[in-house]
């Protein structure tokens, strides 16, 4: 068989197991208790430590909200920004995350969704070091424009997936999705990547990450586009 017919076979079978609904399953490994709100913070400063050292001593302050369908999101004090820095960091989170006993995400899947926040923070922090205030200006489409939203989302997927976070993420979006109405959970399947996409995403980077770069230059956008980013060998 020629190559070029070979490969696109393997294509085809991968982009088949992407789509199957019975594909690996990804749960949260339990911890020894449900997490707190100072759980939370305590892992988010671990995250940070461990895995965001460009953040350096940049300021970040935590603080609560409510809502019912988005538990954790990232931003910055806009008047340090204005102000010439440095830039002051700002995490989110909604304490609903815990509030189910029966049902509440764990300690991989946790620290998951605080790495994807955290990638938010170093982006806004390089683009800042970059341009200053100006560097922030070309995130402000994705407020209004479905597909710089859904481009910005997706590269943060990826850069928490690059440092190890796939299979946590995935585990997250697991517990989203039965968390969230029918409606809100094909909201969030359009903006970022889904728990088997993640997981295969979290195979590239792990067999050939040199592909992950790449796709965080360039995030791809369904299940077919991250089939083209490597060969079959990729993805074991």
């Amino acid at each position: 068989m020629p190559l070029v017919s070979l490969v696109s076979v393997v294509s085809v079978v991968l982009v088949m197991s992407l789509l199957i609904a019975g594909g690996p399953a990804v749960t949260a490994i339990p911890g020894p208790g449900p997490p707190t709100a100072a759980t939370l913070d305590a892992w988010l400063l671990e995250v940070r430590a461990a895995s965001f050292p460009e953040l350096g001593d940049a300021p970040l302050t935590i603080e609560r909200f409510s809502s019912d369908t988005v538990f954790f999101m990232s931003n910055i004090d806009v008047g340090s920004a204005l102000h010439g820095g440095p830039l002051h960091l700002q995490l989110f989170i909604n304490d609903a995350v815990l509030d189910d006993d029966a049902d509440v995400p764990g300690e991989i899947a946790l620290k998951a969704v605080l790495a994807h926040e955290l990638a938010h923070s170093l982006d806004y922090v390089q683009r800042f070091s970059a341009d200053g205030a100006a560097g922030l200006l070309p995130l402000l489409p994705m407020l209004a424009w479905a597909p710089a939203e859904e481009e910005i989302e997706r590269r943060t997927d990826l850069v928490a997936v690059r440092r190890g976070y796939g299979f946590g993420l995935a585990a997250y979006r697991r517990w989203l999705y039965r968390r969230l109405p029918a409606e809100a959970v094909l909201e969030k399947r359009r903006i970022y990547y889904s728990p088997l996409e993640l997981v295969w995403l979290e195979r590239l980077a792990t067999q050939c990450p040199a592909a992950l770069d790449t796709a965080i230059a360039h995030p791809p956008r369904d299940a077919r586009a991250i089939a083209r980013l490597g060969p079959a060998t990729c993805f074991r």
